[in-house]
């Protein structure tokens, strides 16, 4: 797959250097929702090798949800002319016309990348909608699929060893589950102004024309993999926000047994942070959490949110 990590500042700015008014992408805004990913302009695709087209703009997260060890690439676009405006927490005030995308790769043994899905988040007049597309045997193209399949994955997990299992794509209600935005439709919820604060990429989207507003010293996520970007505590808090806080948090069902897991929520006690490793390393559907998905155990994060929750405060009095 393309390492669109290498893209330099200068190299991105080109990207969007010599773009028309349309930039050959097509965010159908009069609600459209076409059956082919290739007709949204977005990507050229060679060899299950995808390159973003003029204007669409790969980005990257501090930390990520959790899926089931995929290699996921991230781009995002928005019409000529247009800017998304900053905000420190949540989603920023995107443009309508804006399209996010993420796509999701496994890498075979032979060291090629398969395609297996792309989503899609559109930004139309009447707030978002979300587009799950599945990549053909192929590897030309991606259909639109409202219910999609398992697919069965072999991954290279080490040189010479591989795992298959069942990869589980969701449907547009288990969409609607984590990025409920109430009146708003579906809602962005990885690029958040912490997440995106890596290395100069908020600058550079102000330099494109593609964010304003943004102050000098904006907040910073953890990567909840990377020991030097924050402590056990900051890192084990961030990744249980990007993975699990679109449900823990105010307001929701899950709220109801107390346990909240924004980075910005109390620390629970010891016995609250064991269990939720505890639900965390199982697949049982009965108690697993996450609830959906991921159809294989994060091995690391559980270690991680293990050392952590030794780290809380003693739960003697239950």
């Amino acid at each position: 797959m393309t390492n669109w990590r290498a893209i330099t500042p200068l190299a991105a700015l080109l990207l969007l250097a010599g773009c028309g008014a349309s930039r050959g992408v097509d965010p159908h805004l009069d609600g459209s929702n076409p059956d082919r990913l290739s007709e949204w302009g977005l990507f050229t695709v060679d060899a299950g090798r995808l390159s973003p087209a003029p204007g669409v703009v790969p980005y990257e997260l501090n930390t990520t949800l959790f899926s089931d060890y995929a290699d996921k690439s991230r781009t995002v676009w928005m019409p000529h002319g247009q800017a998304a405006a900053y905000r420190a927490e949540g989603a920023f005030e995107y443009p309508v016309g804006t399209i996010l995308t993420k796509t999701f790769s496994f890498i075979r043994r032979d060291g090629a990348p398969r395609l297996v899905e792309t989503r899609i988040i559109v930004r139309r007049a009447s707030g978002w909608a979300a587009l799950e597309y599945v990549w053909n045997q192929e590897q030309t193209d991606a259909r639109l699929d409202v219910a999609p399949r398992p697919a069965v994955v072999t991954r290279l997990v080490a040189e010479g060893k591989t795992e298959t299992f069942n990869y589980v794509m969701p449907n547009g209600n288990q969409c609607s589950a984590c990025h409920d935005g109430g009146t708003a439709g579906a809602v962005p919820l990885g690029p958040t102004a912490r997440n995106l604060n890596r290395g100069d990429q908020l600058a550079r989207w102000s330099a494109m024309g593609y964010l304003t507003g943004v102050p000098a010293a904006p907040p910073k996520a953890p990567a909840w993999d990377d020991p030097a970007s924050g402590s056990v505590g900051e890192r084990a808090r961030e990744y249980l926000d990007v993975n699990c806080a679109s449900c823990h948090r105010p307001g929701t069902k899950a709220a109801r047994n107390g346990v909240l897991l924004r980075a910005s929520d109390p620390d629970p006690d010891g016995c609250q942070g064991g269990a939720i490793a505890d639900r965390m390393a199982t697949m049982d559907p009965e108690k697993k959490m996450p609830l959906i998905g991921h159809d294989v155990v994060h091995r690391e994060a559980v270690s991680l949110i293990r050392d952590w929750a030794a780290t809380l405060k003693p739960c003697y009095n239950r």
